[in-house]
């Protein structure tokens, strides 16, 4: 018998014709979405061997790639927080914090130190639970969502409904079915309205950028319009908005009819706006981003506005009619005209071919656009946009799992509370308000209130605690029965399809995360222990004087290195000097009697001296120039054609480094004086790591943090060895820009001093800076 109809019903039988046009068109829209979306794409797919499992497989390869490099970034961040912190408890003076020198301002403000430890507790927070956030989600998708099926389905195991307590009453079929429409609603809708949030702030972003209102938009470039974040940024939410678009088709393959059965002003406009305007000037502009694309600091002009500001509208467009008829589908009236059917989702073969179709949409685009890149702007442009989108598109993806797993959860809560739902829906939008406003007025009280990113992180990290503590007293009060509580994703030891890799692959991914979070570890501990120990050598004064020497032989000079390493040099014309001739049993000679070895860089000059007289220089730099190491008789007899003499020093820095003033006078022209020719240079030589002194041990592994991690990153991802040097610097600029937007720029060198000594040299001067080792 068919089901009672209702007054909605009824309206829905008597919607008036609206034109054979508009249905027309909107069918004709279908269809070629169909054939874009699904068609095309499942005959492809069929044609591949195994393309559900390598699109699967790449996928998972793809999100651990980003929880990889995301513990990149971790391992940078505390070596960042070791650095500041102990350094300014133990008062290292040349990477102390600006505001004190010492242990004193520890002591003498307790609380404010206690806030801006948890404030940076807050960040930690967030990047592990993004990283495990990463590594669940990662696993979803490697199986197809099966987390996800269950809450578009009738509930099973974790997310079944909850059985009525003692006395109460059970719910009612159609209430049970409300339910389950609007938790239906929910998860289509929720991703939606993350892209349409992400994309009015990207907008909202770019034209304060452009009319110079944001002051740190070049800086960070996630709203540099013409940056490369904004643009690899902006190109991830077109592709998850098409990709959510498959799926809804897909779910939905004749939402045209229930839209167009529906009547109202807003559908009809809407219809309108997207048959008459969005779909030409999308084809429009695909077609002249395939074609012409813009590369970082260009802009291309269409009616007078800017490339990125079209995009963005074009975007917002789709996405606003996108959640205007997904709201008007997934209606309980609408739905049984739009080709829904809940067999599709519980059966595994239709299933696994819209998530195959899911997967396939993400690498056809991301080829797509790394193709067009090596063609118009060569590979190297193409693999950094490519590597920033493989960091920026699994992120997305976690925040849209994290923000539909809370957004059902708290309908779960109404839903069981027997409240309305946009009552609830008020009052949790109230407590993330007033806990940004907590946020802020902590960030402020530790003086970080200008840093948008670490209030995000704060923030964050309130809202996961107050979630947290609803789930428990949800628990506790048995608004949500014992036993039944909604989990972020499915138990991989009960469900059958995570059960497949629970016992071998998840348990070696495991073992690689501990491994690389006791590398974590260990890196910190060691960090910490060089700071605190070159505190106390530092405050003990233990300092050797010298750690190179040197002495005249009969023919050269001997310059010794702790007498670990014996560098002597005798003149061409020397003979008989003790130990510098003779040659070894059983050598064979490859060079002519008389006849002196020869490189290819030995014929370079730069700014008239040669590569061995750099060399020499930053050899010398090890040396404090007293009266007893005698540095002007050593230069003497190093550089018996020029002249050399100290010009400065570094005056008990903990760099050592001299000023050279070098007067290289060449053959002087026919007929002139002998000093036409004559060229003055300043060298400044900066000396390496000194074995003696602690704290350059520090300063090496500070230095060393990001190319080390990602050394070690490479041997579980090979794709990362295939990254141009272009792109391992992007990684670890992009790593320090983001430091520096959390106040924790690790960029208190040694070197600073020099630096500031060398802008203070006239510009007329001629100057070289070499060094050895660190100091290089």
């Amino acid at each position: 018998p068919a089901p009672p109809s209702s007054p909605r019903d009824g309206a829905l039988r008597a919607t008036p014709f609206r034109g054979a046009m508009e249905r027309t068109l909107m069918r004709f829209s279908g269809h070629c979405l169909r054939a874009t979306c699904h068609a095309v794409p499942g005959f492809i797919c069929r044609r591949i061997p195994l393309a559900s499992e390598s699109l699967s497989l790449a996928s998972l390869y793809l999100f651990v790639q980003a929880l990889g490099l995301l513990w990149v970034f971790l391992v940078s961040l505390l070596a960042a927080l070791c650095t500041h912190l102990l350094t300014t408890a133990v008062g290292t003076p040349q990477v102390a914090a600006p505001q004190g020198g010492g242990a004193a301002p520890l002591l003498e403000r307790p609380l404010h130190v206690v806030a801006l430890t948890y404030v940076y507790y807050c960040v930690v927070c967030t990047q592990v639970v993004f990283g495990r956030n990463l590594w669940t989600v990662a696993w979803e998708v490697y199986h197809d969502f099966p987390t996800l099926r269950r809450l578009l389905t009738r509930s099973r195991g974790g997310t079944a409904s909850p059985s009525p307590s003692e006395g109460e009453p059970s719910p009612s079929p159609s209430s049970a079915a409300t339910a389950q429409d609007v938790r239906r609603q929910v998860v289509l809708v929720a991703p939606l309205l993350v892209l349409v949030v992400f994309n009015v702030v990207v907008l909202v972003g770019q034209l304060l950028c452009v009319h110079g209102q944001f002051d740190t938009c070049r800086e960070m470039q996630l709203f540099d319009p013409t940056g490369r974040f904004n643009r690899n940024a902006r190109f991830v939410l077109l592709v998850g908005m098409v990709q959510w678009l498959q799926a809804w088709t897909g779910l939905f393959p004749s939402w045209y009819d229930a839209l167009t059965r529906q009547q109202g002003a807003l559908q009809r406009i809407t219809s309108s706006v997207v048959i008459f305007l969005l779909i030409p000037a999308s084809l429009l502009r695909f077609g002249v981003w395939l074609v012409k694309p813009a590369g970082i600091g260009v802009e291309h002009y269409f009616a007078g506005l800017p490339h990125h500001l079209v995009d963005s509208v074009l975007v917002i467009g789709w996405n606003t009619w996108l959640l205007v008829a997904a709201f008007t589908v997934a209606s309980q009236a609408a739905v049984r005209h739009s080709g829904f059917n809940p067999s599709m989702i519980r059966e595994d073969r239709t299933w696994r071919h819209l998530c195959m179709l899911f997967k396939y949409t993400l690498f056809l685009w991301g080829g797509l656009h790394f193709v067009r890149g090596c063609i118009a702007l060569g590979p190297g442009h193409a693999q950094n946009d490519l590597v920033v989108i493989s960091i920026l598109y699994p992120n997305l993806v976690c925040i849209i799992w994290a923000v539909t797993f809370t957004a059902v959860a708290l309908t779960r809560y109404a839903m069981n509370r027997g409240r309305a739902l946009g009552r609830t829906v008020l009052l949790f939008a109230v407590l993330p308000a007033a806990l940004l406003a907590a946020a802020a007025g902590l960030c402020w009280a530790v003086g970080r209130g200008g840093r948008g990113l670490l209030l995000l992180c704060v923030w964050l990290h309130f809202c996961a605690q107050a979630f947290r503590v609803v789930r428990r007293w949800s628990r506790w009060s048995y608004v949500v029965t014992p036993g039944k509580t909604l989990r972020f994703a499915l138990d991989p030891k009960q469900d059958m399809d995570l059960q497949q890799t629970y016992a071998a692959e998840r348990k070696l991914g495991r073992v690689a995360i501990r491994v690389l979070l006791l590398v974590c570890g260990s890196f910190c501990a060691v960090l910490a222990a060089c700071f605190l120990m070159a505190g106390l050598q530092q405050r003990a004064g233990f300092f050797l004087p010298d750690v190179v020497w040197w002495r005249p032989l009969a023919e050269g000079v001997e310059i010794s290195n702790l007498g670990a390493s014996v560098l002597r040099l005798s003149r061409l014309n020397a003979t008989s000097a003790s130990g510098l001739t003779g040659k070894p049993e059983g050598a064979v000679p490859v060079m002519r009697k008389g006849e002196a070895p020869r490189y290819a860089v030995c014929g370079h000059a730069w700014h008239g001296l040669q590569l061995v007289d750099y060399a020499m220089m930053s050899s010398l730099s090890y040396m404090d120039p007293r009266e007893e190491n005698d540095l002007p008789g050593l230069l003497g007899a190093l550089f018996p054609h020029k002249r050399v003499t100290i010009r400065s020093t570094s005056n008990n820095s903990e760099r050592r480094w001299l000023e050279f003033d070098v007067d290289t006078c060449g053959p002087a022209a026919t007929g002139s004086s002998g000093r036409d020719n004559c060229n003055l240079v300043t060298v400044i030589a900066v000396s390496g790591t000194d074995p003696t002194r602690i704290m350059d041990y520090a300063e090496d592994l500070r230095m060393w943090t990001e190319p080390c991690t990602l050394q070690i990153l490479s041997f579980v991802f090979p794709t990362v060895r295939l990254w141009p040097r272009d792109t391992t610097a992007m990684v670890i600029g992009g790593i320090h820009v983001i430091l520096k937007s959390l106040d924790m720029q690790d960029d208190r060198w040694h070197y600073q001093e020099i630096l500031e000594h060398v802008r203070q040299i006239p510009e007329d001067r001629e100057v070289v800076i070499t060094g050895h080792s660190l100091g290089a």
